[in-house]
């Protein structure tokens, strides 16, 4: 019988990607492996679902660069799905992205849109201002 030895991770790692090499290198498995591959990427990969995905993350991930602008500021993302998000306001179209209709306001039915990018600078939030007072000496 013969004798089963223990590898370490690293070479099961490297014994797992020989054998995968080896059976790209049979006769049409290349060509078949991409196919699988990328078949599901372009079903999930739209810009509605872009646009979904991009603006949840915002509002639920502290390590996402813009949650200081959303998450932090108490802004939710309400949507549960894809497809409900789409049945709000339909599928994202070409040169538009997903805006808030109340800058203040959540993701949420009622207050999303599609706008340019333009729309969207004439929908921000209002900065505070400072005046400056002199003080005599």
């Amino acid at each position: 019988m013969k004798k089963i030895r223990e590898m370490t991770p690293e070479e099961l790692r490297a014994y797992k990607h020989a054998a995968h090499q080896r059976w790209l290198e049979l006769p049409g498995n290349r060509e078949k492996y991409r196919t699988q591959m990328t078949a599901g990427v372009k079903k999930w990969r739209t810009p509605t679902r872009m646009s979904f995905f991009c603006a949840k993350n915002r509002c639920t991930n502290p390590n996402n660069t813009d949650w200081k602008h959303y998450g932090a500021r108490g802004i939710k993302f309400l949507f549960t799905s894809v497809e409900q998000l789409i049945a709000e306001i339909g599928s994202r179209p070409e040169e538009q992205e997903i805006d808030r209709i109340n800058n203040d306001g959540n993701y949420e039915p009622g207050n999303v849109r599609w706008a340019t990018r333009s729309e969207q600078c004439r929908n921000k939030r209002k900065k505070k201002s400072f005046q400056a007072v002199a003080i005599a000496a």
